[in-house]
């Protein structure tokens, strides 16, 4: 899975109350003329006499890394889509920035982005747009089902021994040594990371852990004892507050675990504030800065996008005498949502998605890749996505 950017609420709303008011608008409305698209002058007139309907403007806007894939791909998304819809002229445009991009689609001024779960779910007005595509990204190694924290111990919860699963694998060769036949030089990944025959529709974050043999088995005991006081000593790196796997999703998976009443974990927000010297915002190369700090909050496999050369080297190459270790993942979420605007019409909202569905499935949706998404499908139970939304964050 390609590094994406994710924007989640801290101060989520009851989301599964609002399903109703959202379920509704992804059946479309075929009787409402859209705010943007058809907002033409009026019939033009050619010199043949013949008079010309003004085309529908379809503004779609897709996250920064799209760009990536060149102005060839960009180009040739818009060609295809206009062949599909010969009445609309469709622009790109690019931003990571989630909020703008949904005020744009809720407003009519654009009509179809790819926010994350959570950038939609805390914007105020969600109920006011269409979730119709799910994105689907590359499934790691032994992870192509949607598994969920159970007790935390290795014997018996998927987060832990998928966290083993992949130190395994992640420290079969120093960082350093990676082979350059893994790099995947189109897509930017290293390919034996990843299961090339599966695709989910979610991701997850990774509470990684560092140091000597002794330090990384007693973070794993104080883990094991849900003794969380003793777990928090030996110091976290963490992201800024609205980052969902660096952030949110540990956060999540914390409340969860560490629950003795003497001993619990409240909220990340608090400890900060209560023991700021025990806590720093970071990423995972922050190691190399700070010995006192032993715990890290990531993205899922972050080390798999991240090219071995010489400036990235820090980021994945331990301190001298320790080892890195990926002590458990989190909760997953669902991957970002193709959201369209709700005045739109069904048949065009159809048209669009099976656009996509079919340049995907057909290996020709380089935007699409460069953003991380590897395949779309429709959404059938928007209940389920904010199902799953919730586990993994509240």
């Amino acid at each position: 899975m390609k590094k994406y950017k994710l924007a989640l609420s801290v101060a989520a709303t009851s989301l599964l109350t609002v399903v109703p008011a959202i379920s509704g608008a992804c059946v479309g409305k075929t009787e409402k003329t859209p705010k943007t698209p058809g907002t033409g002058t009026g019939d033009t007139q050619k010199d043949n006499g013949k008079v010309e309907t003004p085309k529908k403007d379809f503004k779609i806007i897709l996250n920064s890394d799209a760009q990536y894939a060149g102005e060839e791909a960009k180009v040739a998304l818009i060609k295809k889509l206009e062949s599909k819809l010969p009445s609309y002229k469709f622009t790109i445009e690019f931003t990571d920035d989630y909020t703008t991009a949904l005020d744009e689609v809720i407003k009519g001024a654009a009509h179809l982005a790819f926010p994350s779960v959570g950038a939609l779910m805390s914007n105020e007005k969600h109920n006011e747009v269409n979730p119709y595509l799910q994105t689907l990204a590359r499934s790691f190694n032994n992870d192509s089902t949607a598994a969920v924290y159970v007790d935390g111990t290795l014997e018996n919860d998927p987060l832990r021994k998928l966290g083993a699963s992949e130190t395994e694998e992640f420290n079969a060769t120093p960082y350093a040594n990676w082979d350059p036949n893994n790099w995947d030089k189109i897509n930017y990944i290293y390919k034996n990371f990843y299961d090339s025959a599966k695709k989910v529709n979610y991701q997850r974050g990774a509470i990684w852990i560092s140091g000597t043999d002794e330090v990384r088995a007693n973070i794993i005991k104080a883990w094991n004892d849900k003794d969380w006081a003793t777990f928090k000593s030996f110091g976290v790196i963490h992201g800024s507050s609205d980052s969902g796997s660096k952030f949110i999703l540990p956060q999540n998976l914390l409340k969860l675990h560490f629950n003795k009443e003497d001993n619990k974990f409240t909220t990340l927000s608090e400890e900060i504030l209560n023991n700021a010297n025990l806590f720093v915002e970071g990423k995972i190369a922050h190691l190399h800065k700070d010995a006192s700090k032993h715990i890290v909050f990531d993205n899922q496999g972050s080390y798999s996008w991240t090219k071995s050369k010489e400036e990235n080297l820090s980021k994945y190459t331990p301190r001298d005498g320790e080892k890195l270790e990926i002590l458990t993942l989190t909760n997953p979420i669902p991957y970002n949502l193709g959201v369209f605007n709700k005045d739109l019409p069904k048949e065009v909202i159809e048209t669009i998605s099976d656009t996509f569905i079919e340049l995907a499935n057909a290996d020709q949706d380089p935007t699409g890749k460069s953003q991380g998404f590897v395949g779309y499908e429709k959404i059938n139970d928007l209940s389920s996505v904010i199902s799953m939304y919730e586990n993994g964050t509240k």
